[in-house]
């Protein structure tokens, strides 16, 4: 018989959503503090707790701006999706988006203004410019312009939860810190590495998040 397990709803949707990305059109201020997490596993009805360092980062808008923005593109696999969600996926999707409140724990509180459903297309070309940030994984050489170094794990090779033994990927942040706004990245894009035009927003991502190396 087949046992029925609650899992996080991030988890759940991490099945067919492929990658992440975001453009940050706001001044951001990283702080981090201890906090205490807790964890249960199901299945072995075990609880378990730890410190972690979790950082935030708080906005200040742009200057001449009255709001701090957060673009976020989500690289969705249609057929995982449609598996997932069943025939109805795009107006699920459409109307989970609209119920956003939260980014994470580092973005916080978000009110939502806007979403689009578009079809992403490969660009063949080896070298793009992005204001997204994107894994360094996926560069053949060091990104040309402003960025910001962060460090994450890899959710799609861990899941939701304990992170102690997870990959960590590096990514790169496009943002000058001089002009104190996002700036446009030049990539050239490693074997790992492959661009995607989303309704005219260029990302950059890793080619075994999207399927095409197994």
């Amino acid at each position: 018989m087949e046992r029925k397990v609650k899992l996080s709803g991030a988890n759940r949707i991490l099945n067919f959503i492929s990658s992440a990305h975001a453009k940050m059109d706001f001044i951001p201020l990283v702080r981090g503090d201890l906090s205490r997490v807790y964890w249960y596993y199901v299945l072995r009805k075990e609880v378990k707790t730890d410190a972690v360092a979790l950082e935030k980062v708080y906005v200040n808008p742009l200057p001449g701006k009255a709001d701090s923005i957060i673009e976020m593109i989500y690289l969705i696999d249609q057929d995982k999706a449609e598996k997932t969600l069943g025939s109805e996926w795009l107006n699920l999707l459409e109307a989970c988006a609209w119920a956003i409140s939260r980014i994470g724990q580092k973005e916080g509180m978000i009110s939502v203004s806007d979403v689009r459903l578009s079809k992403a297309g490969l660009i063949k070309d080896g070298e793009v410019m992005t204001r997204f940030y994107f894994p360094l994984e996926a560069c053949s050489e060091m990104p040309v312009g402003s960025w910001i170094q962060e460090t994450f794990v890899d959710v799609w090779e861990t899941g939701m939860g304990d992170y102690s033994g997870g990959r960590s990927i590096t990514f790169a942040i496009p943002f000058s810190s001089i002009e104190q706004k996002p700036v446009d990245v030049n990539v050239k894009l490693s074997d790992r590495g492959v661009a995607m035009n989303c309704d005219g927003r260029i990302v950059v991502t890793l080619k075994r998040w999207l399927g095409y190396e197994r």
